[in-house]
């Protein structure tokens, strides 16, 4: 089996899209992570989109007979970013839509790189909270609200500028799913509980 590429994809299938990143509250058999993501420049006081595209997590897979352990989307995104067009000399605002909350790991890498390029500034929207439950998973995403990160879950009207954006959706347009503002309200509910806001 070849590995997921370390390249992001331009656009994912309706089916895909609509599938991983519907808002359930309980989500059982979906565990792939997508992350739809906006890099934009600050040139002359604004923002300026530069790059954008899709990761997905890269599952354990066989290299020369050997197991790969597996990648989670946020470190494929880092790594890609940092390989490919990281500059000092640049100012960068980089937002992720994702199907889940970043687990415990990938919030301390995610917090490990903003520290060591502090022209990068982060927003995280997430369909889903990941594992809300467990207090080592919402410890988490208290580090990322604690170091800067913008953390919030996605509203109806972030799921259609993504099937806009993302979504090779073929001129059709976004259709809201049964329940999607009420899950919203929901799990904005049980982040703002996380991140101590409410």
């Amino acid at each position: 089996m070849e590995p997921w590429p370390s390249s992001p994809m331009h656009s994912l299938p309706p089916k895909i899209y609509n599938t991983n990143f519907r808002n359930l509250l309980f989500a059982p058999g979906l565990n792939n992570t997508y992350i739809c993501f906006e890099v934009a420049k600050w040139k002359n006081n604004s923002l300026k989109p530069c790059y954008w595209g899709v990761f997905r997590n890269q599952p354990s897979h066989l290299v020369n007979g050997y197991l790969e352990e597996p990648l989670h989307a946020e470190q494929l995104f880092l790594s890609w970013f940092d390989d490919q067009y990281l500059s000092r000399r640049v100012n960068y605002h980089v937002t992720w839509f994702m199907s889940w909350s970043p687990c415990l790991e990938c919030a301390e890498e995610v917090v490990h790189f903003l520290g060591e390029h502090e022209n990068v500034s982060l927003n995280i929207s997430a369909s889903r909270l990941y594992k809300c439950e467990d207090e080592d998973q919402q410890q988490g995403l208290q580090l990322l609200d604690q170091e800067g990160v913008e953390v919030a879950v996605m509203s109806p009207e972030d799921f259609e500028y993504c099937w806009d954006n993302f979504v090779d959706h073929r001129e059709t347009y976004f259709r809201y799913w049964k329940g999607i503002r009420r899950n919203y309200y929901a799990l904005r509910n049980m982040l703002e509980e996380i991140l101590c806001r409410g």
